[in-house]
């Protein structure tokens, strides 16, 4: 399956989320904003902070801050101090608070979406005709429900609104930075962003050829693992152990190595730009003190650098991870999302009794053919036989003959593509034909055998 871009994935999932889920979205995108603000107030605090310990007098000076203190009568030093330190410290604690209200948000609804979807695509693969159901993958279909639908939330869901609430922060702490800070200052601290970027332009290609190893493995360790449990008695009497488990390696290795891969690509670059964001800020400390005129009135200035750093660095490797994160999943959230819309797009029809229809003298087959899709033969070519009710019908033939196939038709399983079923001479149709299932008790080869007492299985099936 061709992979799809993040921004048509999300723009799928955007088109089959609730009223519920959309209204949660939007509220956490405003949170967001409003978490950018107070990260503004956070570093604009520091600087008169910072100043009132190191030389009141340049705020008292300044004749912006100057009308302020004299419009408050703040004319002590040890007073404005206290303030300054009030002010600071509240600031730190409200945008503190928001971030991990957003996070609470951000976690618990995003894993109620996970499990809402999960649900949604189980429910819509579960109402799917037999037809489709025999035609499809088994370990696909698992593949599917259990690990990629599930692992939206943490490939695709919970990395794009980091990214949003990110980018927010991360603007709102470069727009403080453009009055607070001199140019040359900022000019840096971009460079240590355009870092990042190239470090994600040059593994985005691996992590994309990593996650379609990862999905393609995946399918694989599940179809062993159902295989060598179903077959088990003739793993047993040939001694096939070795066999399977040679395939399952052959999956499971490259399916934990891709993953693996994808876990060092995300984390590397924090190491590496830390280093840097630690020598910038020694360097740039070093120079401005050993320039200025007054050392001591650089430190204000440090002090809001080292402050922007302390927080856009872990702001900017979230990002990165949040981008490997979607990058690193690109097949299994396409394929993950496909089936979502799909079952979306086909609402599943409820089997509910239109028509009631009653059996009390004949099963009759009128000229009926049918062909599954992937044959080029038909399987039933005009068959037409009449079962009176009461009689005990034995279907013989060969292999592959279709005995089968005219037992599912019989049950109403299979679409009436040419030919009818007469139930008491009347066709069993669309609107009857949940009456008729009612009617029959199907005793299948392979045996069904749920994993619970005998007493809840026999209720569980008279429901």
């Amino acid at each position: 399956m061709k992979q799809e871009s993040t921004i048509s994935n999300i723009l799928k999932i955007s088109k089959i989320l609730s009223r519920k889920n959309k209204f949660r979205v939007l509220f956490l995108v405003l949170m967001m904003f409003v978490s950018g603000i107070a990260e503004i107030l956070t570093l604009g605090s520091v600087y008169p902070f910072l100043a009132a310990i190191i030389n009141p007098n340049i705020l008292f000076d300044d004749p912006i801050f100057g009308r302020f203190l004299e419009y408050f009568d703040l004319t002590s030093a040890s007073n404005f101090i206290a303030l300054m330190s009030l002010v600071f410290c509240s600031a730190v604690v409200l945008s503190s608070s928001i971030r991990v209200f957003i996070t609470w948000l951000n976690y618990k609804w995003s894993y109620e979406l996970a499990a809402d979807l999960v649900i949604d695509n189980f429910k819509s693969s579960l109402y799917e005709d037999y037809l489709t159901h025999i035609a499809r993958n088994s370990s696909e279909m698992i593949s599917a429900i259990s690990h990629k639908t599930s692992n939206l939330v943490g490939a695709l869901i919970l990395p794009s609104l980091t990214l949003i609430q990110l980018s927010i922060l991360s603007t709102s702490i470069l727009s403080g930075l453009i009055i607070l800070l001199p140019t040359y200052y900022l000019l840096i601290i971009i460079m240590l962003g355009v870092c990042y970027l190239s470090l994600a332009l040059l593994v985005r290609r691996k992590l994309v050829r990593t996650s379609e190893i990862i999905s393609s493995n995946q399918i694989k360790t599940i179809k062993v693992l159902q295989e060598s449990l179903d077959g088990i008695k003739e793993i047993i009497l040939g001694n096939y152990y070795e066999k399977f488990i040679d395939e399952f390696s052959a999956a499971e290795r490259p399916y934990r190595k891709g993953y693996g891969t994808n876990a060092f690509l995300i984390i590397f670059p924090r190491f590496l730009i830390e280093a840097i964001g630690i020598l910038v800020i020694v360097s740039l400390a070093y120079l401005s003190f050993s320039s200025a005129e007054v050392p001591a009135s650089t430190l204000p200035t440090i002090g809001i650098l080292v402050l922007a750093i302390q927080r856009l660095l872990p702001y900017l490797q979230q990002v990165y991870q949040a981008y490997g994160s979607i990058k690193g999943s690109a097949q299994l959230n396409t394929e993950a999302i496909e089936m979502l819309v799909k079952g979306y797009e086909k609402q599943p029809v409820l089997k509910t009794e239109v028509s009631n229809l009653h059996f009390k003298k004949s099963i009759e087959l009128n000229q009926v053919n049918f062909k599954y899709e992937s044959e080029k033969e038909m399987t039933l070519k005009n068959i037409s036989l009449k079962i009176m009710k009461g009689e005990r019908i034995g279907i013989i033939g060969s292999t592959g003959s279709g005995k089968s196939t005219l037992v599912n038709f019989i049950m109403g399983l299979l679409p009436f593509k040419e030919g009818e079923i007469l139930i008491d001479g009347l066709p069993i149709n669309k609107d009857s034909l949940f009456s008729w299932y009612k009617k029959i008790l199907h005793v299948p080869q392979t045996i069904f055998l749920a994993d619970t007492t005998i007493r809840k299985k026999h209720s569980f099936w008279r429901r």
